[in-house]
């Protein structure tokens, strides 16, 4: 287990070992993923869908979508921990280790591990972190930008308007061809 940043233990291990059984050879797999690391076995599928959009969920993390009533912070991460997760993780589906087992299960690994990397990468950089937290929760961060950027516009046309108003003769001209 690795250790928070205010010396607590964490509440969490590395990557606990899932109760879902593989569907083919019937080993408990490794993580969250549908994928059996097992040689002999060789058994990949794609994330469903609920998985692949609960980041939380996917690296086993307590998060927005938390069924257990946690009162956990979900932006609160260990990025050592989500580090040794992600390693995990993608050992478990890396693309080079299915590329010998045919297109099919190569294609699947590489979906599963481009999900891990967007995953890893949002929940890694604070701001990003942030920003899926709030659009799980209905807050769409993109509207506000839009929202000031066409404040700005607004402000423009009316600083326009304003000059057009008060210039006479050739200003007017002046002006009609520099906003056209």
């Amino acid at each position: 287990m690795y250790s928070a940043r205010d010396d607590k233990k964490s509440t969490y291990t590395l990557h606990p070992k899932t109760k879902i059984p593989c569907p083919k050879c019937k080993t408990p797999l490794p993580t969250q993923l549908p994928t059996c690391p097992e040689q002999k076995c060789g058994y990949i599928a794609p994330v469903s869908s609920d998985l692949g959009a609960d980041y939380f969920s996917l690296f086993a993390l307590p998060g927005v979508r938390d069924g257990e009533g946690s009162s956990r912070n979900a932006f609160s991460i260990d990025p050592r921990e989500l580090r040794g997760r992600f390693l995990q993780m993608q050992k478990v589906c890396h693309p080079d280790r299915w590329a010998q087992k045919g297109e099919d299960e190569a294609q699947i690994a590489v979906n599963q591990s481009a999900l891990l990397n967007k995953a890893y990468q949002t929940l890694l950089s604070p701001r990003l972190r942030g920003e899926y937290i709030l659009a799980h929760h209905g807050i769409d961060i993109t509207e506000m930008d839009n929202m000031d950027r066409e404040q700005e516009l607004m402000m423009q046309v009316m600083e326009a308007r304003e000059e057009l108003e008060s210039a006479e003769g050739e200003e007017v001209k002046a002006l009609m061809e520099a906003n056209a």
